[in-house]
């Protein structure tokens, strides 16, 4: 359970249909305000424009299309939940959303790891604690620390445009249609973008 409150509409409640149509032409930035307000409609409108982006971006990490369903949902109910962690200023509503689920859809992937772990080990074994799986050498840790941070201040010189395609495609491991999609740009357009970034990055770094 990810928190108490019940939305009042969305897109797993009936209702809310009359009033979706009258926010067609809000931005995201506009819904997720209002959704911040516990408005039901708001998260149907944000469900019905990337309701496929989330499942395709949840689907790409656990390959199975039930289990993408159910990141999905999860995901969309984060957003009513906890609206309030989104921030504007530092990105896309696109580029976060595609983050949100890309984390959610890890953290499956790594649970079912350890559920199946578990499973298949022997009663010796399960009384063994095993150190975590993503353990690191610190100074591994150090300089991949100071790659991220390098990364995200290039990142963030980049035009608004190159930056959000690039998030899209190689933290959100979209394919270039789909990022198109995600956009509402000409895949030609987003492969532009894409070099261009990438050219920019090249220099920055």
């Amino acid at each position: 359970m990810l928190c108490q409150r019940e939305p009042v509409a969305g897109p797993y409640f009936s209702g809310g249909r009359s009033a979706t149509k009258a926010k067609r032409q809000l931005t995201d930035d506009d819904l997720m305000a209002r959704l911040s307000g516990r408005d039901g409609a708001a998260l149907e409108e944000l469900y019905e424009r990337y309701k496929d982006l989330v499942h395709s971006a949840a689907g790409r990490i656990v390959r199975d299309a039930h289990t993408a369903e159910d990141v999905s949902q999860e995901v969309f109910m984060r957003l009513w939940c906890q609206a309030e962690m989104y921030r504007p200023e530092k990105g896309s509503f696109v580029s976060w959303l595609v983050t949100v689920t890309h984390n959610r859809a890890l953290d499956w992937v790594r649970e079912r790891r350890r559920r199946f772990r578990f499973e298949t080990a022997s009663p010796e074994e399960r009384e063994l604690e095993v150190p975590a799986e993503d353990s690191q050498d610190p100074a591994l840790w150090v300089e991949l620390a100071d790659l991220r941070s390098r990364l995200k201040g290039a990142l963030a010189q980049l035009p608004r445009d190159q930056r959000r395609v690039i998030e899209l495609a190689y933290f959100g491991e979209l394919t270039q249609r789909q990022v198109s999609c995600a956009t509402r740009s000409p895949v030609g357009t987003v492969k532009t973008r894409t070099r261009l970034g990438l050219l920019r990055l090249r220099k920055l770094l």
